[in-house]
């Protein structure tokens, strides 16, 4: 904006300076056509269009060192605030590389965990495997024994029985034989 400022001061001071040289230009030929004291009027005019034109340089040169200190004021003000903005983007990109980093530890972590965890639990897997191996055995040993058991004691209580009803029929033989001979004897 001040760039456009200045630009439009340059037109200005060129519109006022061309102005300047057409009204110069009109009188001399209003001179020249009028022949009137020429020779003074020009010297005249031309000392106004060099004291005008050493002016308007002066002038010219003054707003090209404003406009160059300004530029070199606004550059400065820009440098300072893409510094500013870089080191904030900068430090928002190093916050950031930092939780990447906690984040890929964390994850590291999280894995050995897990995979202990899976180590620990396959052998707790194996462990159970094993101890229902062991009981199921176990216990099949038991069943067997008590089997074992059971058939040694049917095996006795069949011979208590069948002792017992041999017993029994040998007594229901000497009743029967006592019946026979108290029934003779009577």
């Amino acid at each position: 904006q001040r760039a456009e400022g200045y630009e439009r001061e340059l037109q200005e001071v060129r519109g006022s300076l061309m102005g300047q040289l057409q009204l110069a230009q009109q009188e001399i030929e209003d001179h020249i056509a009028g022949k009137k004291d020429l020779s003074r009027k020009e010297a005249k005019l031309l000392e106004e269009l060099s004291e005008t034109k050493t002016n308007s340089d002066l002038r010219i040169g003054e707003m090209n060192e404003k406009y160059s200190q300004e530029l070199k004021q606004l550059d400065a003000e820009y440098k300072k605030k893409l510094e500013a903005e870089v080191g904030k983007i900068e430090s928002k990109l190093n916050e950031s590389l930092a939780r990447q980093e906690a984040m890929k530890t964390r994850e590291t972590e999280l894995a050995k965990l897990l995979s202990q965890l899976e180590k620990a639990s396959e052998k707790d897997r194996e462990n159970y495997s094993l101890r229902v191996e062991e009981v199921r055995k176990q216990h099949t040993s038991e069943i067997d024994d008590m089997l074992s058991q059971l058939d040694l004691l049917e095996a006795e209580h069949k011979d208590r029985t069948h002792t017992l009803e041999q017993a029994v029929s040998h007594k229901d033989t000497v009743i029967s034989a006592l019946g026979t001979q108290l029934a003779e004897a009577n």
